[in-house]
């Protein structure tokens, strides 16, 4: 659930909204963009000081989540294994994401995996707070980017707020039968961050210019 002051797009954004103009994108850039990045929400704050992105993939054979399906099979330490592999993939280090934090956050219908991390795009230094969680095969990230500094704890409260209100309709059964435990599947996923510097991104360069 996003908070009504927030600006917020989706991929079922009309033509006609206002704040297209401001982006300076047309609804089929925008929606265009947002599929190929597995985007489904982007929401700012009225200060436009950051943003949260809300990306699904999986299921489908698409990233092997399918095969992993459900996080909450996994153990405590099974998850912190993950998350000390994590600093050392090469698909982090080559997008220049920096853990800084990082824990399992039980949600009330699921595990998330909890990760502060920072990262400088096209002289840009973003920094950012990701819930991360496997659920009916697909790999749901919620993640806040913030262009003015580290997260202050208002942010980081609003962002717990939004991924405390996540609720799912329905828990499917595994397909699969056994539970993989290919880390690899779940990495695939956890380190979608580095691509979702969405709308602030691109308003906070084309300041720069």
């Amino acid at each position: 659930e996003i908070p009504d002051d927030m600006v917020t797009f989706t991929q079922n954004i009309d033509e006609s909204d206002p704040d297209l103009e401001a982006l300076q994108l047309s609804q089929e850039e925008l929606i265009s963009y947002y599929r190929s990045m597995n985007i489904y929400l982007n929401a700012m704050t009225p200060d436009y000081g950051c943003e949260v992105v809300v990306t699904m993939i999986g299921n489908d054979g698409s990233n092997g989540s399918e095969k992993t399906f459900n996080i909450n099979t996994y153990n405590e330490k099974e998850l912190e294994d993950l998350i000390k592999m994590l600093p050392a993939l090469d698909e982090v280090k080559d997008r220049g994401a920096i853990y800084s934090d990082s824990e399992i956050y039980d949600q009330k219908e699921t595990k998330f995996i909890r990760m502060d991390f920072s990262k400088e795009t096209e002289g840009v230094k973003t920094y950012g707070r990701q819930y991360y969680t496997i659920y009916n095969g697909q790999s749901i990230n919620i993640t806040m980017h913030s262009y003015k500094g580290p997260l202050n704890a208002n942010q980081e409260e609003l962002l717990k707020e939004i991924v405390d209100s996540v609720s799912f309709t329905q828990t499917l059964e595994n397909p699969y039968g056994t539970v993989s435990r290919a880390w690899t599947y779940v990495i695939t996923g956890a380190i979608i961050i580095a691509g979702c510097l969405v709308i602030l991104f691109a308003m906070v360069k084309r300041n720069q210019q």
